[in-house]
C-alpha cells in the first residue's frame, strides 16, 4: 500500500535499576499504541523524549501526517496556573516542553493530533483547559477511574454527545477502560466536550471545526482506546478515523 501516512507517536523516560546501570536511561512507549496504528493502516513512527530546538521539532512534523500523543506522566500544575496539590504524582518538565512544542508546531500547519488519558489533558492544558489534579478529592468521582482489572477489560461507560463527530465515531454509548487520576476541570475554547462518564468526568473532546470533510482533526479521549481497538471494533474505529484525516 503506498501513500500511507505517517503517524508521530510521543514517548516517555524510564530509568534502568540494575546494578552498576543506576539512571541509565531508556525512551519508550507501550507497544499497543503502534499495534493501533499498524492495525488502522498508518506507518508508527516514535518521537524520542529529548532535549530538541525548535528547529529540529520542526522537521520531525514535516515528515509526519499526523500525532498521537500518549500517556503516561502527570501534566504538570503551573502550566495552567496553578500549584502541586499532594495528590500529584510523577510529573516531567521535559515531557510536557517537548509536547508543547510539538503540539504548537503541528498546530500551524493543521496536522492531525490524537491525545490519549495525558496526551488529552496536555491538549486541553495547551490550549488554555485546567485540570483536576485528582479527581477522587476534586470532584464526585464515584466510578473506577483507575482500575485494578487487565489492561484490555472495560470498567464504565461513557455518554457520548449526538450531534458530534465523535459521535459518528462511537455512537450513543461505548464501555471503556480507565487509568487516570487527573481529569480535564475547565475545557479549552477549542474544544467541545463530546463524552461524559455517569459521573460528569470529561472523557472525549473534539476540535470545534472537526469534520468527516476537513477542519483540523483533533481529538482527545481521557480511556486508553489502543488497550482495546485489537478487539473492539468502535475503538478500532477511533483510530481509523484518525488515519483517515491523516490521510487528507
Amino acid at each position: 500500500m503506498n501513500n500511507r501516512p505517517k503517524i508521530g507517536i510521543t514517548t516517555y523516560y524510564t530509568y534502568d535499576k540494575r546494578e552498576g546501570f543506576e539512571g541509565y536511561t531508556y525512551i519508550l512507549v507501550s507497544a499497543c499504541y503502534v499495534n493501533a496504528i499498524v492495525q488502522a493502516g498508518g506507518i508508527p513512527f516514535l518521537l524520542p523524549l529529548c532535549e530538541l530546538d525548535k528547529n529540529t521539532i520542526q522537521e520531525q512534523v514535516a515528515h509526519l501526517d499526523g500525532i498521537l500523543i500518549s500517556g503516561g506522566h502527570d501534566v504538570h500544575p503551573k502550566l495552567w496556573g496553578g500549584e502541586a496539590e499532594k495528590n500529584l504524582t510523577e510529573t516531567c518538565a521535559l515531557r510536557d516542553s517537548f509536547e508543547y512544542a510539538l503540539i504548537e508546531t503541528a498546530c500551524t500547519v493543521k496536522k492531525p493530533l490524537f491525545g490519549i488519558c495525558r496526551g488529552a489533558q496536555i491538549l486541553n492544558v495547551f490550549f488554555g483547559g485546567t485540570l483536576y489534579q485528582d479527581i477522587f478529592t476534586e470532584t464526585d468521582a464515584r466510578l473506577l477511574h483507575v482500575q485494578k482489572t487487565h489492561y484490555d477489560e472495560t470498567v464504565h461507560k461513557v455518554s457520548i454527545i449526538s450531534d458530534s463527530y465523535t459521535h459518528t465515531i462511537l455512537g450513543d454509548e461505548v464501555w471503556v477502560n480507565s487509568f487516570h487520576h487527573m481529569a480535564v476541570k475547565d475545557l479549552a475554547p477549542r474544544f467541545r466536550c463530546t463524552g461524559r462518564a455517569s459521573d460528569g468526568i470529561i472523557e472525549a473532546f473534539e476540535s470545534v471545526d472537526i469534520t468527516d470533510e476537513g477542519g483540523h482533526f483533533i481529538l482527545g479521549t481521557q480511556w486508553h482506546p489502543e488497550m482495546l481497538s485489537r478487539h473492539d471494533k468502535k475503538m478500532g474505529n477511533l483510530f481509523s478515523h484518525f488515519i483517515a484525516a491523516c490521510s487528507r
